[in-house]
């Protein structure tokens, strides 16, 4: 999941909800906390709480701390959302230079011949074998390298 700057969820600012999220995701999301995070009324909290009930970002615990005050969990939606990445998203451009940079560094480790190893292969999967111009944030995850240790040519040492 990703949030863009401005994204609003049950009408509050979506990076604001995911720092709630973060906060108070387990079994602590009622309307006292909200009213903390989001400097809002007990009315409005009240109203943000059924709309991430709608959303089913929430849903009511099986077990009540406060008799006076329900308490709230944070579903799989939820807890998507507290995860969610909020950071610019990466461009083809700007992945194809940094995977440029990264093949121009093996072809220069594989040909000084004094290091132990060698890369042998390096494979790209994931997003980057995508047509999106816009890549996943981990696509640098998506790299693998095979490095091996070079063969050593044995020469007799003989004392004289």
């Amino acid at each position: 999941m990703r949030l863009n700057r401005g994204d609003q969820i049950a009408g509050v600012d979506g990076l604001r909800l995911r720092r709630y999220f973060q906060r108070f995701g387990s079994e602590q999301v009622n309307y006292a906390t909200v009213v903390e995070e989001f400097s809002v009324t007990k009315r409005q909290a009240e109203k943000i709480l059924a709309e991430l009930l709608k959303l089913e970002m929430i849903s009511r615990c099986e077990f009540q701390h406060d008799n006076k005050m329900f308490s709230y969990q944070t579903t799989i939606q939820g807890n998507a959302l507290g995860m969610a990445k909020a950071g610019k998203a990466v461009t083809r451009a700007s992945a194809d230079e940094v995977l440029g940079g990264f093949l121009d560094r093996v072809t220069a480790v594989n040909s000084w011949q004094e290091l132990a190893h060698s890369v042998v292969s390096a494979v790209v999967f994931g997003s980057y074998l995508s047509d999106a111009k816009r890549l996943n944030d981990s696509w640098k995850e998506d790299l693998y390298q095979v490095v091996l240790r070079r063969p050593i040519e044995c020469t007799r040492l003989i004392r004289s």
